[in-house]
């Protein structure tokens, strides 16, 4: 995959039961949908678990996962953030497998632990990523579309309601994002209300951001070897190097997992 777009947001542990399931299977069915656009997803990895609230890490992961399962397709799928040294232990059973599976098709950036919070995350996940798609979450969306609509050129940016969900964007960003398209938006046409909207509005947001970011214009030189420099340091699972060391050689992923 050339082009990546990152899932953000989360929904509150207090919500009702069915906008915790309606929330996760929308996230999860917009990286299928984003995958089978041919455009890549960015998740953080082994992050350190929130009493508050759920992200939707894991599901990316999964859904990485199932699209490589389904279609065993080439190259790199997702793109992760995670802790420098003790990410590992935030990693669930289900997603350790995830990323077993997944292992030649990962590459990412690892965080010191002297700068592992909300903000230096949110700034590396924007580095890594040429859209992004928000699902409910607190005022830390705001600040990740901050950085996306920030940047130069802009990258754009869209979100997904949810029935149920609180949260999600102000409306002053809201406002932005719909000035930043060439088309109308109709909310109701990006609201989920059932289980059986979840695939159909995923798949109406992932083919609109994907048409925005081939129509995208490309960064000029000297910013696209910024970003291959930022993107160059290290990888979500291991020293470029390592990762290198998997992709070249094939090593068994559960061997290199086994190592961290």
């Amino acid at each position: 995959m050339e082009i990546f777009v990152h899932i953000t947001g989360s929904v509150s542990r207090k919500s009702d039961s069915d906008a915790i399931a309606l929330t996760t299977q929308t996230a999860y069915e917009t990286a299928r949908a984003l995958l089978r656009e041919k455009i890549g997803v960015v998740a953080l990895v082994g992050g350190t678990p929130n009493e508050k609230t759920l992200s939707f890490d894991d599901e990316i992961v999964k859904a990485a996962a199932n699209h490589l399962a389904a279609t065993n397709e080439a190259g790199v799928l997702i793109r992760t953030v995670r802790h420098q040294s003790n990410w590992m232990n935030h990693v669930s059973g289900e997603a350790r497998a995830h990323l077993r599976l997944l292992a030649n098709h990962v590459k990412g950036e690892s965080i010191p632990g002297d700068e592992y919070f909300g903000g230096r995350i949110r700034e590396t996940q924007a580095e890594l990523a040429d859209g992004a798609i928000v699902i409910g979450g607190s005022r830390g969306v705001k600040h990740t579309a901050d950085l996306f609509m920030d940047s130069c050129p802009p990258k754009p940016v869209d979100e997904i309601f949810v029935k149920g969900l609180d949260g999600g964007l102000p409306s002053d960003t809201r406002t932005r994002i719909d000035e930043s398209r060439d088309w109308d938006s109709k909310a109701d046409n990006r609201t989920v209300h059932e289980e059986n909207d979840c695939a159909r509005v995923a798949c109406a947001v992932a083919s609109d951001i994907a048409l925005r970011l081939r129509k995208r214009e490309p960064a000029a030189p000297e910013e696209a070897d910024e970003q291959r420099a930022s993107g160059s340091k290290s990888t979500g699972l291991g020293t470029a190097s390592q990762v290198s060391s998997l992709i070249n050689t094939g090593i068994n992923a559960a061997k290199f997992l086994e190592n961290e």
